[in-house]
């Protein structure tokens, strides 16, 4: 029994000291977190994407004719001016076909001369007619017979047929004439076509054929010479993705690198946005076009540019790290926004009012800058902020529904159609206006987030409104924060040191 006793003793004891262990070490244990600082800063946002150079404006020259290339006066490289020639293709066969036409223009000039005479020559039985007439007065005083009336009227139509035929064939020997000199001049201009010419001032980077080649020109002329009208001026057609495409616009700077040149970095400008889609494994991009310049000569037809086409370029503006914006102290849902940190199940039902707050503080804030910004009269005011009503009741009753795979871009659709609303009662003043809002969120876009700094050795939320990032740090549109503020990162581990 005392056995019995003694053990149940030494286990309360081992117990105890156990527990007493326990808390000593839960008190010593204690989080340490990883800060950064709200700092002040330049924020630039670029789409990356990759393309060809190629020069302004490229020229394939051609031949109209076929035959064999006699002479080249170009090779590669070769500078030229429009209307050199720049390659010839042997004329002998052509200037035979000149001498040909120019012999049976003359041929057809003289059947005209042959068919003139006749009309005079038909012309000369004129008197026929004066026979005839006195044969007539004659049979009416009785003297002569009527056969010999009716033979003389049947010689005077015979001479009018005969003068008739004769100035047709005159009129045929003329338009033999005409297409003879039409053959003519095809086969000057096919002669002039021996000489191959530069249509354009430029450079020659491209010759595909050799002295002593045949060219055979039948359903499209073959292709000869490539020249680049000015290689000081080249442009890149880069593809970028459907996703980004809504950020890009005409004027945009552009900073590329190309393979030749790693460590340098050239200049370029957004000059036109095509339309087209190209659809390659069921990704759909567009061809945009950047003009560089390229007066060093640096850059050649063909290289591969690697493009960053800056889309934001926010300057001195309160930077967050993306890292702040993404923690949550442990134990914290991080899509949860909250003010403070509470305990229980009173503070997870307190977490999503926040996060409408934001929103509605946002959209109120919008809703200040476009009635300055266009500057809107008190009935345009009621009928901007009848339709936002009516799109928060529609987003409303689409999050009622649930949240599925559709619901973001539902949500697109109604914005873009209230931007339609709106524009329908606006000046074309502010119809511009409102265009340079829509792109300018576009390019610098608002969102709600949250962050998490200490107070009183606590971890505490703040909700934000974030705007542009480059990937490493976040605009701070507005929130209670200050630059040099310390925000919450992570959470320092054992082996941190």
């Amino acid at each position: 029994m005392q056995k019995k006793i003694i053990f149940l003793v030494l286990g309360a004891i081992a117990i105890l000291a156990a527990s007493v262990f326990y808390y000593q070490s839960a008190d010593t244990t204690k989080i340490i977190y990883r800060t950064a600082k709200v700092e002040r800063g330049n924020i630039i946002k670029s789409v990356s994407a990759s393309g060809e150079l190629n020069s302004v404006v490229t020229v394939q020259v051609g031949s109209e004719i076929s035959g064999q290339i006699s002479e080249l006066f170009v090779d590669y490289n070769t500078h030229v001016k429009a209307g050199q020639v720049i390659a010839r293709i042997d004329p002998e066969s052509f200037q035979a076909r000149v001498k040909q036409a120019e012999a049976e223009l003359s041929v057809a000039m003289a059947l005209v001369a042959t068919r003139k005479a006749s009309v005079l020559q038909a012309k000369a039985n004129e008197d026929l007619k004066r026979d005839y007439e006195r044969k007539l007065v004659l049979r009416k005083k009785g003297v002569v017979s009527v056969s010999d009336v009716d033979k003389a009227h049947a010689n005077w139509k015979e001479a009018e047929a005969r003068i008739k035929i004769a100035e047709a064939e005159v009129l045929h020997a003329l338009a033999q004439v005409e297409q003879k000199m039409a053959t003519l001049n095809i086969a000057k201009v096919n002669f002039k076509n021996t000489y191959i010419r530069s249509p354009v001032n430029g450079v020659v980077i491209g010759r595909d054929v050799d002295v002593g080649q045949t060219v055979a020109a039948s359903l499209q002329a073959p292709v000869l010479f490539t020249i680049a009208k000015n290689l000081s001026k080249m442009q890149v057609e880069t593809n970028i993705d459907e996703a980004d495409i809504g950020q890009i616009r005409e004027g945009q700077a552009t900073k590329f690198t190309v393979d030749a040149y790693p460590v340098m970095k050239f200049n370029g400008i957004v000059t036109q946005i095509r339309k087209k889609p190209l659809t390659v494994q069921n990704v759909v991009t567009y061809t945009v076009v950047i003009a560089a310049d390229n007066t060093e000569q640096k850059l050649l037809p063909g290289m591969t540019a690697n493009v960053q086409v800056e889309v934001s370029n926010r300057r001195n503006v309160i930077r967050l790290p993306n890292k702040a914006l993404r923690f949550a102290p442990p134990g914290i849902n991080s899509r949860v926004v909250s003010k403070g940190v509470g305990s229980g199940m009173g503070a997870a039902q307190s977490n999503a009012r926040p996060d409408r707050a934001a929103r509605r503080e946002q959209a109120q804030a919008r809703m200040k800058q476009m009635i300055k910004a266009l500057s809107l009269n008190p009935d345009q005011q009621a009928r901007v902020r009848e339709f936002g009503q009516h799109m928060r009741q529609r987003i409303r009753t689409l999050a009622q529904g649930g949240r599925g795979p559709g619901f973001r871009d539902a949500i697109k659709k109604l914005r873009k159609e209230n931007s339609t609303k709106i524009m329908t009662i606006l000046t074309p003043a502010q119809k511009t206006k409102f265009q340079a809002i829509i792109a300018s969120r576009l390019s610098n876009p608002e969102a709600p987030g949250k962050v998490w700094i200490l107070k009183d050795g606590k971890p505490s939320s703040v909700n934000v409104i974030i705007g542009v990032g480059d990937g490493n740090v976040t605009e701070l549109v507005r929130g209670n924060l200050k630059e040099g503020q310390l925000v919450l990162t992570g959470i320092k581990r054992g082996n941190d040191g």
